[in-house]
């Protein structure tokens, strides 16, 4: 049973191990009898063994042979293991590898995550508006979004307990200030220095969070693509910018090195890059594909692509089969690039919305969408070809319209963090392992180990951390108001040292303040939904509150603070009252997450 189960698995696997399986089915099928494992050479039980999945080979044969028993023992066939399956890791000579290979595909599975509220000193204020958020050598770095309106900003610093952030100040011509604009970094996240499997006990390697990498010079080359340009989500910009980030170990400067137009306008849509490993030569410095996205108030499900090496863009629709299945119109969805057995390296899009002008715009309007597609056929600029990817056993699982896409270090597993339209602070885990979404990979809502978590929320920004973890800022949800706290998330029992130094928070801390609650229930609407005059007018009588992060009227707090000193007894007994509304208010969204899951299973 177990050498049938070999020869299937050889088979299934021929695309990933190359001649080995056909070698081995060879050697077998041309004995006149079936030999036993211990006939066989080490070479051959070893490709044996590599022609499963390294969970399989742990799980099924560990009481089949010793002979197998003996090799899972060995450090080099767990090497083996880990570059089969994990192939965007980086080499850990002093590693495990047979340990390194369980953090990892503890990672892969991503069944739970732990939040903490990381404290972070910073005045960025509150911000939705999906702010570019990213890590590159050490550093943690948040560029635009809303804040007192349209945002070209840039705020950094060092990825490190205590997280302060101070901003960089950018010379060069920008691009016009926008927010639902798209932050790109163009570098090969997969082969991006310090990248690193973290454990419990080998956490002081990552150079990320010890800041080795400090030590010597880095250029880090940004895109920020269109946007919305007023309130309201009104007015879809057109306009580029390439931003150049110089980091040293003494300061980090910017400077816009280049601006230019787009051939369509766009807002809430998504800009990946495609780096030459994957482009092929005719991009010899890759490609940005932008796909989707609201254009003209309407929302659209085109591509572009611009040549990076000669900043021209083309249409990528004419490559694509007509007629050809491929996503409906769409905005505020997410789009990374993966390896995946069965496409090669490939697009996932994920979720999103269908809001536009005609319908309340991207936050209020439409419809949340729960599909997933792939988007092969990368080298040379295509043709496309759009995959469609199944839910979870035929259920839907929304991500959401502006929800956080990370994919896990070293992984091939896309996390979404919150989003929806109401904002929840589900997670799903997207597993593209083995065939992905479409070819046994998983698509699952994770479980929240403690009660601390972020309130829901959506259109933040948010990244993926080394080491298994994830970081979110700010977000939007409509009745608490703009956020502007930062959270981190972990999957998986290997702790990196950065996520063990942040301190745990008493569970009520995640409930929003009284001062949230009043702003929501004063404010008829967000800043993003007031014209240019309106804004002026609150701009300039308003003031910053430093611990929440909102904007209060000179008026409304001379009028509050009267309020609050007629009695002691009568301010307590508005904060228990708006407490208990917002416990009420998280249980009830509780509620009914429980009864979109007993639906599911009936």
């Amino acid at each position: 049973m177990f050498k049938r189960r070999c020869l299937d698995q050889a088979s299934e696997s021929s695309s990933r191990t190359g001649s080995t399986a056909t070698k081995i089915e060879s050697l077998i099928q041309s004995a006149a009898v079936v030999p036993h494992f211990v006939d066989l050479s080490k070479d051959v039980c070893e490709a044996t063994l590599l022609c499963l999945w390294g969970s399989q080979a742990a799980a099924a044969t560990g009481t089949v042979a010793r002979v197998f028993q003996r090799l899972l023992a060995e450090d080099k066939l767990w090497k083996q293991f880990v570059s089969q399956e994990f192939p965007t890791h980086l080499d850990r000579p002093d590693g495990c590898y047979r340990e390194v290979y369980k953090v990892l595909y503890e990672r892969q599975c991503c069944k739970a995550l732990m939040w903490k509220r990381l404290s972070c000193n910073h005045q960025m204020g509150s911000r939705e508006g999906s702010p570019g958020v990213f890590t590159r050598h050490g550093y943690l770095f948040v560029c635009g979004g809303w804040g007192r309106g349209p945002e070209s900003d840039l705020h950094v610093g060092k990825l490190s307990i205590p997280l302060k952030l101070q901003e960089v100040l950018i010379s060069g011509s920008p691009p016009p200030a926008t927010y639902e604009a798209k932050v790109t970094v163009l570098d090969d996240d997969a082969c991006t220095l310090g990248r690193h499997v973290g454990t419990c006990e080998e956490g002081e390697h990552n150079t990320a969070e010890t800041g080795a990498d400090a030590a010597a010079d880095y250029l880090i080359r940004v895109l920020v693509s269109g946007g919305y340009r007023y309130g309201g989500y009104y007015g879809e910009s057109d306009w580029y910018g390439l931003l150049e980030i110089h980091v040293t170990s003494e300061r980090v400067s910017a400077k816009w090195v280049r601006t230019g137009q787009m051939p369509n306008s766009r807002s809430n849509h998504t800009a990946t890059f495609i780096p030459p490993r994957v482009s092929g030569p005719m991009f010899p410095a890759g490609y940005l594909l932008i796909f989707a996205g609201n254009q003209d108030g309407g929302v659209t499900n085109n591509l572009d692509m611009l040549d990076l090496a000669t900043l021209k863009w083309c249409a990528c629709d004419a490559s694509l089969p007509d007629p050809v299945a491929k996503p409906s119109p769409r905005n505020s969805h997410s789009a990374t690039l993966l390896q995946v057995p069965f496409l090669g390296d490939a697009v996932l899009i994920v979720g999103g919305g269908t809001g536009c002008e005609s319908n309340g715009g991207p936050p209020r309007g439409g419809r949340d969408l729960t599909d997933s597609w792939w988007l092969s056929g990368l080298e040379s600029g295509g043709p496309f070809k759009w995959t469609r990817a199944p839910n979870d056993a035929g259920r839907p699982v929304a991500a959401g319209r502006g929800h956080v896409a990370c994919r896990l270090d070293g992984t091939g597993t896309i996390l979404t963090v919150g989003g929806g339209l109401p904002p929840r602070n589900m997670c799903v885990a997207f597993d593209a392992a083995k065939g992905g979404l479409a070819y046994g990979g998983d698509c699952h809502v994770v479980e929240m180990e403690r009660q601390a978590a972020p309130y829901p929320r959506a259109f933040g920004g948010g990244c993926a951390l080394p080491g298994g973890s994830v970081l979110i800022y700010g977000g939007w949800h409509p009745r608490f108001g703009t956020f502007r706290d930062v959270w981190i998330g972990h999957v998986g029992s290997a702790e990196t040292e950065l996520f063990k130094q942040v301190p745990e928070i008493a569970v009520q801390e995640t409930l929003p303040q009284d001062d949230d609650i009043w702003q929501a229930e004063n404010e008829e609407d967000d800043s993003d939904d007031l014209d240019e005059d309106e804004e002026e007018e609150i701009d300039a009588g308003a003031v910053s509150d430093e611990e929440g992060g909102q904007r209060i009227a000179f008026e409304d707090i001379v009028a509050l603070t009267e309020e609050m000193e007629t009695s002691d007894e009568d301010e307590e007994e508005r904060s228990d009252s708006c407490l208990r509304e917002a416990i009420c208010d998280a249980d009830s969204a509780e509620a009914t997450l429980e009864a979109i899951e007993a639906s599911w299973e009936r």
